[in-house]
């Protein structure tokens, strides 16, 4: 694939940056997503460090959590996006909003180089409903606020559950069109 290229979560990040992707994409904003997943690996370290993946609002608020505590040393070791692997979450389900992003959020301080998340950058990038999108204390000028790279793709999936046409009112989950987005 396309992924040449790397964000990361590491030492000069604090408790609660997140890196994530903007989406602005029709069959996502207003529909119900069930499951989101990023491309990971670490560098090395972090034995004791946790992340999260996240939907987070405009204002960083965190409005859904997908999947908590994950362990960063559950995650492979390696030096290259072709290293990465698929981390799901997938608890509960959140009605996509927009300005919304999905993320991975650091629950401390990473103590090394942290995570590394698969990412594109133009002109290979594809996604044209979205781009990668910082929160975060380093560098010091985007503490408090959201950094976007509009030339940048993070590696994600996720599914949302929205049909062409639109869907019939729901008698079960089983009614629903799930669609993936990748």
């Amino acid at each position: 694939d396309d992924y040449n290229d790397v964000a990361h979560l590491e030492f000069n990040n604090q408790p609660g940056d997140m890196v994530g992707q903007f989406i602005d994409h029709p069959d996502v904003v207003g529909h119900e997503v069930t499951e989101v997943s990023f491309y990971l690996y670490r560098l090395g370290g972090n034995t004791t460090d946790t992340y999260d993946i996240v939907v987070a609002d405009s204002n960083a608020v965190i409005r859904h959590t997908f999947a908590s505590n994950l362990k960063v040393s559950d995650l492979p070791l390696g030096s290259s996006p072709s290293d990465a692997v698929k981390i799901t979450g997938d608890t509960g389900s959140y009605f996509f909003k927009s300005g919304d992003r999905i993320a991975v959020r650091a629950d401390q301080a990473p103590s090394g180089y942290g995570i590394e998340i698969a990412q594109q950058d133009a002109p290979s990038s594809s996604f044209d409903k979205g781009y990668r999108s910082v929160w975060g204390s380093f560098p010091s000028s985007a503490w408090g606020q959201w950094t976007n790279a509009t030339t940048k793709d993070l590696k994600f999936e996720l599914v949302a559950l929205s049909c062409p046409g639109g869907c019939p009112p729901p008698r079960s989950r089983s009614d629903r069109c799930p669609t993936p987005i990748t």
